[in-house]
């Protein structure tokens, strides 16, 4: 049996269900894990696979259990929810493809983690990128962000080396690889939240730091990059609240700053790898006198 298909009518599916099934190349189910609201290991895609080893298996650990899932299975469709749990397909390296309805509006933290073959996950109507949604998931190549979303999380697109285009849904025009557009309706922007982006070359942000208006360590250019170490990395000094080395990609050479109120204390120290830097005037004067030291003299625009 190389392919799955389960009804919407189905309400729940037994821990172990599909067990075995080694041969499996595709599965289309109406939600992740036993029943629609479940969580936890139950809200698991591994639960549906159980935690008996066969031959054919890879051995994925998700959400503090072991399941073996077919190493032969590729694509998953899923039909029928509005949610998907914490960790759902967290560390599937073997799944290239994930179909999910537009129904959903809510995903959790970590849920596609790991997932070191999939290349693209469409998710027009979420509200919130949440913290490690695409942890490690380096062939993760591009993400369109819906017109809901207020917020992305610490780390959400750390470590996807291989992401070349992050932009709104509705983005329209020519688009460069390299290119990083967070719109304005963007709020809030966590911890290391594009930590090993390193194919970044252009940068579009409605504020500098964290939000408008953050203070501290929160208003470092550096503080969305993080400070892990990463191929493609500069180690770029910058002390606010502290004293601390960001890894900012090398390749990164054009930022723009759309509407932002205020540049804090030193947001821009030491990004020499950056050519240009765009400013909206709303900022100008609210600006740190020593905001750009060793940097490119911005451009308000």
């Amino acid at each position: 049996m190389t392919s799955i298909s389960i009804p919407a009518s189905v309400e729940v599916i037994g821990e172990g269900a599909f067990n075995g099934c080694s041969s499996l190349n595709s599965i289309l189910i109406p939600f992740v894990g036993r029943t629609n609201s479940s969580l936890g290991w139950e809200g698991s895609f591994g639960y549906i696979f159980g935690y008996d080893p066969y031959y054919g298996a890879f051995e994925v650990e998700q959400e503090y259990s072991i399941a073996y899932l077919p190493s032969s299975l590729q694509t998953v469709t899923v039909t029928n929810t509005w949610q998907i749990p914490d960790g759902a397909f967290a560390n599937c390296h073997m799944l290239t493809e994930i179909y999910l309805t537009e129904q959903i509006t809510s995903v959790g933290a970590a849920a596609f983690a790991g997932c070191s073959s999939l290349t693209e996950v469409l998710l027009p109507n979420i509200t919130y990128i949440p913290q490690d949604l695409f942890y490690n998931c380096s062939s993760l190549t591009s993400f369109h962000i819906g017109e809901a979303v207020t917020s992305i999380g610490a780390y959400a697109f750390g470590g996807c080396s291989s992401l070349s285009c992050l932009v709104p849904i509705n983005q329209g025009g020519t688009l460069e690889e390299g290119d990083f557009i967070i719109p304005d309706w963007v709020e809030m922007i966590e911890f290391g939240a594009f930590s090993g982006c390193s194919n970044m070359v252009t940068l579009l942000l409605p504020f500098v730091g964290s939000y408008d208006g953050a203070t501290g360590d929160q208003a470092l250019f550096g503080y969305i990059f993080g400070t892990d170490p990463g191929v493609g990395t500069t180690s770029v000094y910058q002390q606010a609240d502290y004293e601390n080395y960001y890894y900012i990609p090398s390749t990164l050479q054009c930022v723009m700053i759309t509407n932002a109120t205020s540049i804090g204390y030193h947001a821009f120290q030491n990004c020499t790898m950056l050519t240009d830097l765009f400013i909206n005037p709303a900022a100008q004067s609210n600006a740190d006198p020593e905001a750009y030291e060793n940097c490119v003299a911005p451009t308000y625009f």
